[in-house]
C-alpha cells in the first residue's frame, strides 16, 4: 500500500529529557540502503540526523544485522545511541536505536512492527500496545506486489494471519479503528477486554478552512488520496458519464498519484468525460486542505472488500468536518458512520447509475445538502474527535 518508514511512538517521561515534553523520533525504510553509493547516502542521512536530533531512530527493512550495525556505527554515534533490537519480521527487518533505556512504554503502529516491539516491551518490562490500523492481512491480499506468485509467496497472508494472532495475545493492549476490526480480531481468538477502538479521528487544531469556499461556476466532486484499483474511482468516471448532460457544472477533480493512473485517465477519455475530470497529482497537506474546503462534495469511492470492511480513512472525519457532504461507497464501517452521522450518501461500489443519482440528489437538493453539512460537522465535534479517543489512549497507558 505505501513505501514508508515504519511509524513508531515510544511515551516517555518527561523527567526522561529534562524539561522536554516533546520526544523527537526519526524514521527510515533502508530498502535501498545497500547499494555502491551507499557511503553518499551515509553521508546525506547522517547531516539529516544530526540536524534533527532524535530522541529515537526506527528503521525498516534494514536487510541484516550488518547493516543495522553498520547504520549505527557509521551513520549514527554509537556513544550517543544504543540499539534497542535487531528483529527480523515476516515481511521486514526492523531495528531501533534510542538515547536513554527509561522506557514507560512502547506503542506500536501496524502489524509489522509486532515483533519488535514485543521483544523490547520484554527487554525493558513494559506495557505493549499494539496499534492496528487496517487488517494487513487483508490489504496483502490486494497489493499489487503479491499479485504475481513471488509475491503471494513472500507476503502469504495465512501466515501474517498467524503472525497477527500470536502477537495480538502477547501484547497488554490491542488498538483498532473500528468496531468491525474489533468484532474479526474477536472472531480470530483475540481477548475482548484487551481490544479498544481508537478511530483515525481529527484534531482540529491541525485542519484549518478559513476562507475557503466552493466555486459557485462548478459542482466540484473531489477525491483525494491514493489511486490504484481498490480506491474505486473507475465506477466514479464511469458514473460521470451520466451525469455529463443532465448536470453540465459537475467536474471531478482527482488529487493523488498511483499505479492506476494511467488507466483512469485514458478511461475519463473512453467514457467522454475528460474534459470534467482534473488529474491534480500529489498536493502537499495545506494545499489538500485548499481542495477540499472549494469543493462541493467529497468522495470515498473505495472498493467493498476484506479489507475496506474493516478499516476507514482518516478523510472521512475531514471531509465532515470541513462541512463538505460525503458520497461513500458501501464498505461496512464507512457505510455505517455516515449513515449514523447523516453525513453523506451511500452507494453500492460498483454501480455508477447509483452513484450518479447520488450526486443527482444533493444538486437538486438544497435542503438535503445543509442537513448533510450541519450533521456531519456537529457528529465530527461530538463524537469523533481526537479530543476524546486521545482521553483512550491515556487510559491505557495509566491502567
Amino acid at each position: 500500500m505505501r513505501k514508508t518508514a515504519l511509524i513508531l511512538i515510544i511515551l516517555l517521561a518527561n523527567q526522561v529529557f529534562g524539561q522536554a515534553d516533546t520526544l523527537r523520533i526519526a524514521t527510515y525504510n533502508l530498502l535501498q540502503f545497500q547499494h555502491e553509493n551507499a557511503l553518499e547516502r551515509g553521508e546525506f542521512m547522517r547531516t539529516v540526523i544530526n540536524a534533527i536530533d532524535p530522541d529515537v531512530i526506527v528503521c525498516q527493512e534494514v536487510g541484516s544485522s550488518f547493516y543495522a550495525d553498520y547504520f549505527r556505527e557509521e551513520i549514527l554515534d554509537p556513544n550517543v545511541y544504543s540499539l534497542a533490537e535487531f528483529v527480523d519480521g515476516p515481511d521486514s527487518d526492523n531495528l531501533m536505536c534510542f538515547k536513554t533505556e527509561k522506557f514507560d512504554a512502547i506503542h506500536i503502529h501496524d502489524l509489522p512492527l509486532a515483533k519488535v516491539g514485543y521483544e523490547f516491551a520484554k527487554k525493558h518490562n513494559i506495557k505493549l500496545t499494539l496499534d492496528l490500523h487496517e487488517n494487513w492481512p487483508a490489504l496483502l491480499r490486494i497489493a499489487t506486489h503479491t499479485q504475481s506468485i513471488l509475491g503471494q509467496f513472500l507476503s502469504n497472508d495465512k501466515e501474517w494471519i498467524k503472525y497477527e494472532i500470536k502477537y495480538c495475545k502477547l501484547a497488554d493492549n490491542v488498538i483498532v479503528v473500528v468496531e468491525e476490526a474489533k468484532d474479526r480480531l474477536i472472531n480470530l481468538g483475540v481477548e475482548e477486554d484487551k481490544i479498544s477502538v481508537v478511530s483515525n479521528t481529527l484534531n482540529t487544531k491541525h485542519f484549518d478552512l478559513t476562507n475557503h469556499m466552493p466555486n459557485p461556476e462548478f459542482f466540484t466532486l473531489l477525491y483525494a488520496g491514493g489511486i490504484n484499483l481498490h480506491r474505486g474511482l473507475q465506477y466514479v468516471i464511469m458514473g460521470l458519464k451520466h451525469l455529463k448532460n443532465t448536470t453540465p457544472k459537475v467536474r471531478l477533480q482527482i488529487l493523488g498519484d498511483g499505479s492506476y493512473l494511467p488507466t483512469l485517465r485514458k478511461l475519463a477519455k473512453d467514457e467522454g468525460v475528460e474534459e470534467i475530470v482534473e488529474f491534480t497529482g500529489w498536493k502537499p497537506y495545506k494545499e489538500m486542505i485548499n481542495y477540499v474546503g472549494k469543493a462541493d462534495v467529497c468522495l470515498i469511492p473505495h472498493v467493498k472488500n476484506d479489507h475496506t470492511n474493516s478499516t476507514i480513512p482518516h478523510k472521512i472525519f475531514q471531509y465532515m468536518y470541513a462541512g463538505k457532504p460525503i458520497i461513500a461507497s458501501d464498505c461496512l464501517p464507512i457505510k455505517r458512520i455516515i449513515n449514523t452521522t447523516k453525513s453523506g450518501l451511500i452507494y453500492e461500489y460498483n454501480n455508477p447509475k447509483e452513484f450518479a443519482k447520488a450526486v443527482s440528489s444533493i444538486i437538486s437538493d438544497e435542503d438535503l445538502k445543509l442537513n448533510l453539512i450541519n450533521s456531519g460537522k456537529n457528529k465530527v465535534l461530538k463524537d469523533y474527535s481526537w479530543e476524546i479517543d486521545s482521553k483512550v489512549l491515556n487510559q491505557l497507558y495509566s491502567g
